[in-house]
Formats: structure tokens, C-alpha cells, sequence
């Protein structure tokens, strides 16, 4: 017999007492429950949790996003889980349907900390004209994930060439960092442009050459003069409490209040500064780690007060103190965007005495000097001359591109176009080469009538970046 509890005008089910029986057990139970249709069990809000879950089709992991313009450059695939995707600008991991891809695109995470992981070529040209040197940024191509090999990117040389009208035929010389896919002697962006050009003079950066001289020399002093530097300035750069205790100490040792410098393993003319600043508060750093390894249960600060302690270590520094400006005098000079291929022989030395003026004005003067005729003298020789001398001998050139384009494309700007970055370095630079600054830039008519509801469109931007070039 069962028993019902009746209330309203609804009669309200429960589990069913049989008579005779206290209680039933929890299989049976689930055995009058698989009686029930789902249906039924789904309104009465009876479903367990695996009842619940649905059989949702996975979206795999596209290729092709790859190369959609809102997805470059951050979106990456998770190796070994094909569901799902990966943004390398925020380091986070999510599912990889198209529209949580979006979705992630536009959240304010993402936007804050997306500047731009996208590679990027830059090609700069060196050139005479109207009697003048000059160095124009070409392009500024964009660089995806197939086309980073050596092949890839001579492809996108070549495009880039022929939108301006230009072969590898003109090209005189050629120069790059010495990276084995732009330099390499087998697979290289070097062997298809000497294919193609055979008589193009290849150059190697000298700035990168006397980096890995220098660097394949240092490997003789110990790693650990290079731990030192780095783990002084660590100790200080994360603690403002310590750093206020430092200056208490140099304030008591009548020494300079100045921070300790860290070491950069890409600029490279940072490293002799730091020497020159341990060195300069090496009495003050002795007394400071006396007494934080005996206060400071901190195993880095005990690291430091033993390695300070050593006195071959400093002597390494001092040696490092009396080399380094010899090495960055070399490198700063190469950095320079003048003519100086004529510098790396020795032979310099007595043509500069021969030739007070300078070498570019010289070659000039040669090139301009006619007979009675009113024809030029020496047409082939200072043609010549004028050809070696616009041979390039470092990529420090693309190197401020790159500094260029880390000062525009900031946090605050992050989402600008590439035509845009472009525009905007091709404008320093030449405003650069031109001698002016933004106070005395000339605004003529034609930038005012191009100052309309059309300057940001993509083709408009293409063919105008086609065109200063």
C-alpha cells in the first residue's frame, strides 16, 4: 500500500514506503529511477551530474588562424592538445573555439598587455643623391610563422622590391647581423641574393663580429665575475628597503648616493659602467654585506659577502675596467651612420694625411671637376668610388629602427597598424636627415589635403608608403 501526502490542489510525490519495510536501499532506489523517463527526470530536476553533461563537438585547432591579421603574432597552438590555443602576449591558455579566441581578443587582459610579439624585417637603403648621403628606411615587412627561414624571408624581400618597382640586380652591397639564417654559407638569405646577384659585396656587422670576439675572449675569465654583477644589483633592484639602506652607508662613508647598475646582455656598451660602479662602492658593498650576512637569514646576501670577500675577483674586474673601454670605443665607433668602410684598413692612415678633408668630400670634388670641354674628368673613378663607399659596414641602422619602433608602440598604443609604425619612422628619419626637428617641419598644402576621412585606410596607406619610398 502506498502512502501519499496530499496538500492543495497538487498531490506532491515522494519516495514510495512499502509496507512491512523501513527503508529501501540506494540501488533500488537508482533501479526506479532508470524506470523514469530522462525527460521526466530532467523537469523534476532529478538529473545527476553525468546525466547533465553534453556531448559537445571539440573545435580543433585551425592553421589558418595563424595568419588572420587579429590573431597575429600572439595566438600560438598547444602542443599535444589540439582543443586548444595559446596567447604568448598574455601567457594564457584557453579553449580553441573561434569565437573564445575573439572573445580573449578583445578582453581587457589581453589588450593591456598585447604590444606586439610579430617579427618584423626591416630593410634600410644607402644611397647617393643630389650629391648626398642618404639612409631610407625601404620597408617594414611582416614577418609570419612560415616565413621565418631563410627562403621565407628573401620571399618577402623580393614582394617587398617589387611594389617599388626594384631588383636584386641594383643592389651593390649587403650587410646584416651575422645570424646563421641571414649570413650562413649553405642555407642563408646571403646564398639566394648572391644566386640571384653575384656580384653583390657581403658584409658582415662589424659591431656583432667584435661582440663575439669579445665574448669568445671573456669566456677565458670566470663565469662567476659575471654571477657577481648580476646577483649585486638583483639584491637591490627588488627592495627599496634595502636600497635606502645602502644609501645610509654611502652617506656614513662620504661615498656618491648612486644606484648599482645591472648588466645588460644587449647593450652591450652598458657592461664597463657597472664594472666602473662596483668597483667605485666596492669599500661601501663590503661593509654593507658584512653586515646583512650576519642580520639577514638570506643565502643570496652570504653568496655575495664570500665572493666579494675574494680579492681575484676584483682583480678581474680591474682588468675588466681597463679593457672594456678599449672594446666600446671600437664598437661605438662602427655604430656611426657615416662613411666608414674606407676605416677598417690601415692604409687609411696615410690617405688621411694626404686627404686632410673628409673622404665623401673628396670623392665629390673628384666627380665634379670637368676639362674645357665642361666634361667630367674622372666620370668612372668617382663613380667607382662613390659605389664602395655607400657599402654598408654594420646593421646598427636597423637597430634604432627597432629602439624607433619600441618608443611609438607603447602600452598606451599598442594596436596601431603596421602601415601606421611605418609612416611614422619613415617620417623621423627623414626629418632626421633633413637636419629639422618637429619645430621648424614646414606644413605644406598637400599634407593638409590628405588630412581627411580616408588617411587610415588600409590601400590609401600602401600606395602613399609605395610612393615615399
Amino acid at each position: 500500500m502506498k502512502r501519499f501526502l496530499t496538500g492543495g490542489p497538487k498531490a506532491q510525490t515522494y519516495n514510495p514506503i512499502i509496507d512491512g519495510q523501513d527503508d529501501i536501499t540506494d540501488d533500488e532506489i537508482d533501479e526506479k529511477k532508470n524506470l523514469t523517463p530522462k525527460s521526466k527526470r530532467q523537469k523534476r530536476r532529478e538529473l545527476i551530474k553525468t546525466e547533465k553533461q553534453k556531448n559537445v563537438r571539440k573545435q580543433l585547432f585551425s592553421d589558418s588562424w595563424l595568419n588572420d591579421e587579429r590573431f597575429v603574432g600572439w595566438l600560438q597552438p598547444v602542443v599535444h592538445e589540439p582543443a586548444k590555443a595559446k596567447c604568448i602576449s598574455c601567457n594564457t591558455t584557453f579553449g580553441s573555439k573561434k569565437n573564445d579566441i575573439i572573445r580573449h581578443s578583445k578582453s581587457n587582459h589581453h589588450l593591456k598587455s598585447h604590444i606586439s610579439n610579430t617579427k618584423l624585417l626591416a630593410v634600410l637603403v644607402k644611397y647617393f643623391s643630389d650629391d648626398e648621403l642618404h639612409i631610407q628606411m625601404l620597408d617594414l615587412i611582416l614577418v609570419n610563422a612560415d616565413d621565418g627561414t631563410a627562403i621565407g624571408l628573401f620571399t618577402l624581400f623580393k614582394n617587398s622590391l617589387k611594389k617599388l618597382n626594384l631588383s636584386t640586380t641594383n643592389i651593390v652591397g649587403y650587410c646584416a647581423d651575422n645570424a646563421s639564417v641571414m649570413m650562413g654559407c649553405n642555407e642563408s638569405f646571403k646564398r639566394y641574393l648572391m644566386k640571384e646577384n653575384p656580384h653583390v659585396v657581403v658584409n658582415g656587422c662589424i659591431c656583432h663580429t667584435a661582440h663575439l670576439i669579445a665574448s669568445s675572449a671573456a669566456s677565458c675569465i670566470p663565469n662567476r665575475v659575471e654571477i657577481l654583477l648580476q646577483n649585486i644589483s638583483t639584491y637591490f633592484s627588488h627592495s627599496p628597503k634595502r636600497q635606502s639602506i645602502l644609501k645610509e652607508f654611502q652617506k656614513c662613508m662620504n661615498e656618491y648616493q648612486v644606484k648599482i647598475l645591472q648588466p645588460s646582455q644587449t647593450r652591450w656598451l652598458s657592461l664597463h659602467k657597472c664594472v666602473d660602479r662596483i668597483l667605485e662602492q666596492l669599500d661601501v658593498l663590503k661593509q654593507l654585506f658584512t653586515l646583512a650576512h650576519v642580520e639577514e637569514n638570506n643565502p643570496m646576501a652570504k653568496l655575495i659577502y664570500h665572493k666579494i670577500q675574494n680579492p681575484y675577483n676584483k682583480a678581474y674586474l680591474c682588468f675588466l675596467q681597463y679593457i672594456l673601454p678599449l672594446i666600446n670605443a671600437f664598437n661605438a665607433f662602427f655604430q656611426s651612420d657615416k662613411v666608414l668602410i674606407f676605416k677598417m684598413y690601415e692604409e687609411n692612415e696615410k690617405t688621411s694625411e694626404i686627404f686632410p678633408i673628409e673622404v665623401v668630400e673628396f670623392w665629390m670634388y673628384i666627380k665634379n671637376v670637368k676639362n674645357f670641354n665642361d666634361c667630367a674628368v674622372f666620370p668612372n673613378l668617382s663613380e667607382l668610388a662613390l659605389v664602395v663607399l655607400i657599402l654598408l659596414h654594420g646593421s646598427a641602422g636597423v637597430e634604432r629602427v627597432f629602439s624607433m619602433l619600441t618608443d611609438i608602440k607603447t602600452k598606451k598604443r599598442n594596436r596601431l597598424n603596421l602601415n601606421t609604425v611605418k609612416a611614422l619612422i619613415r617620417t623621423k628619419l627623414d626629418i632626421k636627415n633633413d637636419n629639422k626637428c618637429c619645430l621648424d617641419y614646414i606644413i605644406t598644402e598637400q599634407h593638409l589635403k590628405k588630412f581627411n576621412q580616408c588617411m587610415y585606410d588600409d590601400s590609401d596607406s600602401d600606395e602613399e608608403g609605395s610612393e615615399s619610398a
